[in-house]
This record gives C-alpha cells, sequence and structure tokens, in this order.
C-alpha cells in the first residue's frame, strides 16, 4: 500500500462528525482553562437571586409557589448540596460540559436539512462563538434550557419525516422535553400553538393523523408542566401553571414612566411607576388586576406602547455580551445583590476590562448576524426556515410587549448559527443559483440592524 492510499484513508476516515467531536474537545478544554479567571466572576442581580433562592426552591418545593420555572432552580440547589463550597465552579464545568453536547446537537439539526459540510460548519460557530459560550460561566438558565429545547427540535423535525404513528415516539419524547423547558424559562409554554402551526402545515400525513400527532405532542408537552400545575394548585387554591412572575412582568412593563433598559443601568436611576401596584386578594386576583390594569395602560396610552415596543425590540438585538457587566469595573447594582466567590477578582479579571474584549464581542455578534440573515435568504425550502423565522418573531414580540434584555434572544440564536454555518459551506453552484435580490435584500437587513443598535454599540465600546 503506498503512501497516497493510506493518506486517503486517512482523509475518509476523519468525517464531519469526527472532526467536530475534535473541535468540541479542543475548545471545552479552552472553556475549562478560562475557568481560572470566570470561577470568580461575582453573582449579580438576577445570578444573585437564582443563587441565593435555589435552596429554598428545592427544599420547600411542595409547601411554596415559585416566582420563576423551577428547574434552574432545582439544579443549582442540587450542586449546592453535593458540592457545598465547590458548587459553583463545579455548576460552571457542568455547563461548559453541557454546552459543549449542545454544540453536537446543533451540528445533527443542520444535518437534516443541509450537507454535514455546512452542519461541520455550524458547529464550528457554535464552538467558538463568544456569546453562546459565555452564558457557561454565568449562572443564568440559558444553557440548562437550550440542553431541553435543541434536543426536542432535533426530534420534533426527525417526527415531520415519519409517516403517521412511526413519529409517535418522538412526538412524545420532544413534547416532554418541551415541558421540562417550558419549566425551566415558562415563556417557552406559549410557543405551544405555533408548534401546532407548523406541525399541522408541515408533517406529512393526512389531516386525520396531523390532529391526533399535534393531540399526542400537547398532551406529552403538558405532562411535565401539570406536576408543577397540581403543586401550585394545592399550595394557592387556583390556577397557577407554571411561576408566579406574570403579575410582576405586566407591571413593570406597562406602568414605568421610560422604558426600562435592564443590560448596564437597571439600577443607575430610580425607576417611576404611575401607577399602584394590586396587592388585594391571592396569587391569581393580583395577577388577574395586573393584567386589567396593564391593559388599560396600553389602551389609554397606545403611542406610547408602540415606541416603547420599538425600543425594546432594538435592545434585544443590541450587540452586547451579557458577560460584561460582570467584568467591567462599574458596579451598577446594590451591595445586597452582588456575591462575589473571591474577593480578589478584580485582579482576575482586570485583563478582560480591555475595549479588545468588548470588540471580539461586539464584531462576532454582528458578523454572526449578516452570515445568518444571509443564509436565511439563500436557502431554499420552508420546513425549517419557517420554524427559525417563527421562533425568531415569537420571542420579539415577547420582548416588545413586555420587558427586555439581551439575552432573551438566546434561544433561536442556536437556529442563526446552522444558517451562518449554511452560507459560509454553500458549494460554487449554490453561489451561482443565488438570486442577487436576496444576497442585498439580507445585507440591507442588517444594515438596518447596524444602523439601529449603532448608538448602543458606542456605549459599549467605551
Amino acid at each position: 500500500m503506498n503512501l497516497s492510499s493510506k493518506t486517503g484513508k486517512i482523509g475518509s476516515s476523519l468525517s464531519p462528525g469526527r472532526i467536530l467531536v475534535m473541535v468540541i474537545a479542543l475548545t471545552a478544554f479552552f472553556k475549562l482553562v478560562l475557568l481560572y479567571d470566570f470561577n470568580s466572576l461575582p453573582l449579580l442581580g438576577d445570578e444573585y437571586k437564582y443563587w441565593q433562592n435555589s435552596p429554598a426552591a428545592f427544599n420547600d418545593y411542595f409547601s411554596r409557589l415559585n416566582y420563576q420555572g423551577p428547574v434552574y432552580f432545582i439544579f443549582l440547589a442540587i450542586n449546592r448540596i453535593i458540592w457545598q463550597d465547590r458548587a459553583l465552579l463545579m455548576i460552571r464545568t457542568e455547563q461548559i460540559l453541557l454546552h459543549s453536547l449542545e454544540i453536537y446537537l446543533i451540528y445533527l439539526l443542520a444535518c437534516q436539512y443541509f450537507s454535514k459540510k455546512q452542519a461541520l460548519v455550524s458547529g464550528i460557530i457554535a464552538a467558538v462563538y463568544p456569546e453562546l459560550v459565555s452564558y457557561s460561566y454565568l449562572i443564568f438558565s440559558e444553557i440548562i434550557f437550550l440542553a431541553f429545547l435543541l434536543p426536542a427540535a432535533l426530534l420534533y423535525f426527525l417526527a415531520l419525516k415519519k409517516p403517521g404513528r412511526q413519529a409517535f415516539p418522538y412526538l412524545i419524547i420532544c413534547g416532554i422535553l418541551n415541558g421540562l423547558a417550558s419549566l425551566t424559562r415558562s415563556i417557552n409554554l406559549l410557543f405551544l400553538p405555533l408548534i401546532i402551526l407548523h406541525l399541522l402545515v408541515f408533517k406529512k400525513d393526512h389531516l386525520k393523523m396531523k390532529i391526533f400527532s399535534s393531540l399526542i405532542f400537547i398532551l406529552a408537552m403538558l405532562a411535565p408542566v401539570s406536576v408543577q400545575t397540581i403543586k401550585n394548585y394545592r399550595v394557592a387554591h387556583c390556577l397557577v401553571l407554571i411561576d408566579t412572575c406574570t403579575g410582576q412582568n405586566f407591571y413593570k412593563s406597562h406602568n414605568v414612566e421610560s422604558s426600562p433598559r435592564y443590560d448596564f443601568n437597571e439600577y443607575e436611576r430610580p425607576v417611576n411607576y404611575s401607577r399602584p401596584r394590586c396587592r388585594a386578594g391571592n396569587i391569581c386576583q393580583r395577577t388577574r388586576c395586573e393584567i386589567k390594569n396593564a391593559l388599560e395602560f396600553i389602551s389609554s396610552n397606545p403611542g406610547l406602547t408602540l415606541r416603547r415596543s420599538g425600543v425594546k425590540i432594538i435592545e434585544l438585538y443590541v450587540p452586547n455580551l451579557f458577560i460584561y457587566k460582570n467584568i467591567l469595573p462599574k458596579m451598577l447594582h446594590p451591595r445586597n445583590y452582588i456575591y462575589a466567590p473571591d474577593e480578589n477578582y478584580g485582579e482576575k479579571l482586570g485583563k478582560y476590562r480591555g475595549s479588545w474584549f468588548r470588540v471580539i464581542g461586539s464584531v462576532s455578534y454582528l458578523l454572526l448576524m449578516l452570515l445568518a440573515l444571509l443564509g436565511l435568504f439563500a436557502s431554499k425550502g420552508w420546513e425549517f426556515r419557517s420554524f427559525t423565522i417563527l421562533l425568531i418573531l415569537y420571542y420579539t414580540a415577547v420582548c416588545a410587549f413586555f420587558f427586555v434584555v439581551s439575552r432573551y434572544r438566546i434561544p433561536f440564536m442556536p437556529f442563526l448559527i446552522i444558517y451562518a454555518g449554511f452560507f459560509l459551506g454553500m458549494t460554487r453552484d449554490q453561489f451561482r443559483n443565488l438570486e442577487r435580490w436576496k444576497l442585498l435584500a439580507a445585507i440591507a437587513v442588517w444594515v438596518l440592524l447596524l444602523v439601529l443598535t449603532f448608538p448602543r454599540l458606542l456605549l459599549i465600546l467605551q
């Protein structure tokens, strides 16, 4: 056997999946090395609340209501029980490993509709994209949420291709995972009607089987949610599906005199409220009262509501790494909302306070959005593209109606990463056949994004 044949065999053994596994292993090692610095990150704001409230959410689960979905609190609490003083280190390590698994799930998801080469490019982007990587080190629910959402999406698209009853096992597991994702971030539950609409349009079956498949999916998704709902009913004696933050969200979102911006200046100035909070009755009565008052506020101030919605949509798409606020020296949070596991965290994080770190984060986001838009416009077939667009529009609408933080875009970022990989992996023939107006339209949307977010970008880079 000559050298060329040996080289050919080695090359053929390195399939895209194996190459990605090597990339995942290499980048996971690098992320674990970064833990030497990033395990010193202070917990700010909501991170602090997650950390402080997790023991009670676990120990008193059956005797109290939950303000937010309980899964991430339970995850934190179990780690605190097992690892004690090393809990933060282990949580971040586990999130890095889960993120590594999610990279491969993104690759498998991309393989359903694009070539393995394009899927490999998507996986590599997911492995190194700073915004996605940064959530491994933050005490937020994004990594755990994606650990449920991505396999659910993979199983869903596999189910669409299965005829009749063959799709049922995929739909059942997909539904259960979506239910667990909803128990992590409850807003996922309200995406259910759009999933059913998508299933009815794209499932390759007759109408009766489509309806039956939809019912199976709904029951499977509601199964884990029902455990939380039954517990809440026993505690509150009224219907609370997952959490109790709905009324608070309505109160904050349609009340303050100026649109809240939570990424950097949440505590920079006092928030002025234009109406009193509903306090009478049980949690369900207070929630209904807040919804009623919020709708009255919207109907009385339609112009103000529309202006705020526009600002909040822009805020959702600003080129921002949420980890900035933990690294930058400007401490906007009151001292009682800071937990610093290492008193010398300033020394370890000092080197990340340079503009280079913010430039890398911002440029990588803008570049990803450009490539994703090009991929969305260039791709053919609506099965995967329509699901991606529905997901983006849903989360954009939710943030336009309620208050927004840029990290709320993370649920649809893996799908944009897939389209960025598709565009970068396009063949010459695909480029030749690409209509020029689609490229120009994608670039025009990206330029609009850049113009709208440019003032915010300058603030981040200062």
